[in-house]
């Protein structure tokens, strides 16, 4: 009985040594060396700064990084929604981010700021950043101490989300590149100089859909400036 007791622990040190011997091999193999990286998914976020915020190296082994903590490291960034890593054999590393859709730029003073589609803070934008690109909305905001939007009136987010949430879900996402909310109107303009005006009350998803129809119309037309206004009455007015 002792020799068979004997016997079962030589076999389990036995065991424990092949298991540290193939996991001193895994983790000081040249094989294993992560020169291999790749980035996907990352478009706000340039590979320079995931390459220097993880320590990637080509000289380090892919058993050496700590996944979770990646991965950890990286959603602090305002920009990522999420990101997975993934160890890819025998050297490689596979990074996918997920960055927050950023839905427009709200402007008030001269501060700016990227917004997701919650109307929530991602970003202040940089002086040298090229914004050509984003919807740009004036709307009254501050940003307090923490960079939480704080808007000057309490509906004013409200018809900000009406107005993003309708925008995007029909063709003027790409039409429109401003938007004024003020306290009685909302006005949208296109790149050309074509100006549309509308209240700024509960209707604000109809008189978008109508617009999408009006600037069809205009454009049949060759009509690319002037102004539209709905607030006269019933059916909007064209003036040159």
């Amino acid at each position: 009985m002792k020799r068979l007791k004997k016997g079962a622990l030589i076999n389990i040190l036995i065991l424990i040594l092949i298991i540290i011997v193939i996991l001193y091999t895994l983790l000081n193999s040249k094989i294993f060396n992560s020169n291999q990286i790749r980035i996907e998914g990352n478009e706000k976020i340039s590979k320079d700064y995931i390459v220097r915020i993880l320590d990637l190296r080509e000289d380090k082994n892919i058993f050496m990084y700590n996944l979770k903590d990646m991965e950890k490291e990286l959603e602090e960034n305002k920009y990522i929604e999420d990101v997975r890593v993934k160890r890819e054999f025998p050297n490689k590393l596979h990074i996918i981010i997920i960055e927050k859709e950023i839905s427009g730029i709200i402007q008030d003073d001269g501060l700016k700021c990227y917004i997701d589609n919650k109307g929530k803070f991602i970003d202040k934008v940089k002086k040298d950043e090229e914004i050509d690109n984003y919807l740009m909305i004036d709307i009254g905001y501050k940003l307090d101490k923490n960079n939480n939007i704080k808007f000057k009136k309490e509906r004013y987010k409200n018809n900000l989300l009406e107005v993003l949430k309708n925008i995007k879900s029909c063709t003027l996402y790409k039409k429109i590149n401003k938007v004024k909310i003020e306290e009685d109107s909302i006005r949208m303009y296109t790149p050309k100089g074509l100006e549309i005006i509308f209240l700024n009350n509960k209707e604000i998803e109809k008189n978008i859909k109508k617009t999408e129809a009006i600037l069809i119309d205009l454009q049949s037309s060759k009509i690319s400036k002037g102004t539209v206004d709905f607030r006269q009455g019933k059916n909007p007015i064209y003036m040159p």
